[in-house]
């Protein structure tokens, strides 16, 4: 009967005591979840691209950084666009990829160009003439438009029938 008090009150103690940690813990997993909207990977790209040319980095001589630039935003539009490790990979094992994916036959030579010549500048020193340093940036820029990928709506404006032709 002496230790039947301290044996209550510790009883109580342990129950508030599991009360507040549930009551914490489950706090926690409610949390609401900040879920940050997601830039598709052409518009990281081609705001890049956007602030190399305001930069005007080979018109200031800075042609090895200019053309660095230029591929890693590329580069990145691959690695998000189709998921090829491009950010780590030669050029070699770039342009093998690329030819992997279905739709891109075409651009391959085109690509392989972009990425040779900025090695040769990055690598071997070598300074391209004017007109390639457009040509690059023309290259990039085009082809990160035509290859975007288009989000659907969920709802189209127009109506069609079961054939498939417009009502409206």
């Amino acid at each position: 009967e002496d230790y039947l008090l301290f044996i209550i009150i510790g009883g109580v103690l342990l129950l508030i005591g599991m009360g507040v940690y549930w009551w914490i813990s489950r706090r926690k997993r409610e949390a609401p979840v900040k879920v940050e909207p997601v830039i598709p990977p052409h518009e990281i790209a081609l705001g890049k691209l956007a602030s190399l040319k305001k930069a005007k980095l080979w018109q200031q001589g800075e042609i090895k950084e200019y053309h660095s630039q230029l591929t890693y935003a590329v580069r990145e539009y691959l690695e998000n666009r189709y998921q090829l490790p491009a950010l780590e990979a030669t050029t070699y094992e770039i342009i093998r990829d690329f030819r992997k994916v279905e739709g891109l036959g075409d651009w391959v030579p085109r690509m392989q160009e972009l990425l040779q010549t900025a090695d040769m500048v990055k690598f071997a020193k070598a300074e391209p003439s004017i007109e390639l340093h457009t040509k690059a940036m023309d290259v990039a820029e085009k082809f990160i438009h035509e290859t975007k990928r288009i989000e659907v709506e969920d709802a189209s404006e127009e109506e069609t029938d079961s054939k498939g032709q417009s009502l409206g």
